[in-house]
């Protein structure tokens, strides 16, 4: 089954949009089409984090919320996740997140281009640890830049949040998101708009099929290093095909000599793994981009690049 639709959650609803341009990119299709400005473009290169949204994913039945680059990110890659954006927040009678609270009680904000990627980051730090160390702070806020508040008050806000328990409206809603998330079908998607085609094919043997039919396409997982051509060379991918939907593309495994990792595994996914056999392996890895870099980009893409 071939769809040439892709699907993600948005404000508790299902987004469809069908042939959407492989070339567009999330930050543009949010200031754009959903005419949400706080998402804003520094550097269009994953550099900056004022770009930083939240994507929420299925893993086991659990939802991991993963902060990312907009700016390089296409929007096909949509498929399947949680949209998350700093506007979203606040909740129905407009009370702040204790994320925004926290910046506005520590003075974390200046001139506030910057203040919404952070503020994004603060998010996914708050949804998926309860202890708030240094080292995951630093983590957590290492791909954003301000030129404005030399970043204490911005910190002094991270840890603020330490042990504080997650009642947020996400927490709230996570059984429906769930469920929301669980409808959209994981099924191939093949798009064509305006001669500008996508492949997410779902197993190898379609993967193969597509290679052969066209040799000359762009491989496309994290984007970190792909997207670039379009947001900085201004070119246009006349075919991308994404390894993304390939599960069997997408593990760790430890064998009796050897660690094997999958094409589509993401930096972070291996640099949290290695860490009990290769310490210094892990701390090279922290170091390599920042973290919504690393939530998406992978070692193969990066050896291929």
């Amino acid at each position: 089954m071939v769809s040439n639709t892709i699907q993600f959650l948005f404000k508790n609803k299902i987004y469809k949009i069908e042939n959407p341009d492989p070339n567009n990119t999330i930050l543009n299709y949010v200031r754009d089409d959903l005419k949400k400005t706080g998402t804003k473009e520094g550097c269009a290169e994953g550099g900056c984090g004022a770009c930083t949204i939240v994507l929420g994913e299925l893993n086991n039945n659990k939802l991991i919320y993963k902060a990312i680059n907009a700016c390089i990110s296409f929007l096909p890659t949509l498929n399947g996740k949680h949209l998350i954006l700093v506007e979203d927040l606040t909740d129905e009678n407009n009370k702040l997140h204790p994320v925004q609270d926290a910046m506005v009680k520590f003075h974390g904000s200046q001139c506030g281009f910057c203040t919404p990627g952070f503020t994004m980051s603060l998010f996914s730090m708050y949804k998926n640890y309860t202890s708030i160390t240094n080292e995951v702070v630093d983590e957590a806020l290492s791909g954003n830049l301000c030129r404005c508040t030399g970043y204490r008050p911005i910190i002094d806000a991270a840890k603020s949040l330490n042990n504080k328990k997650d009642q947020d409206e996400f927490k709230k809603n996570e059984n429906k998101t769930i469920n929301l998330l669980k409808k959209i079908k994981n099924i191939d998607i093949e798009i064509n708009s305006r001669g500008n085609m996508y492949f997410a094919p779902k197993t190898i043997t379609n993967l193969k099929k597509i290679l052969k039919k066209y040799p000359n396409a762009k491989i496309l997982s994290g984007g970190t290093d792909l997207s670039l051509e379009v947001t900085k060379l201004r070119r246009q991918l006349k075919i991308i095909i994404s390894l993304n939907s390939i599960e069997k593309l997408n593990f760790i495994k430890k064998n009796k000599n050897n660690i094997e990792i999958g094409a589509t595994t993401s930096l972070f996914d291996f640099q949290n793994f290695i860490k009990n056999y290769f310490e210094d392996f892990h701390d090279v890895l922290k170091r390599y981009g920042s973290l919504q870099i690393r939530n998406v980009g992978t070692i193969a893409g990066n050896i291929a690049t």
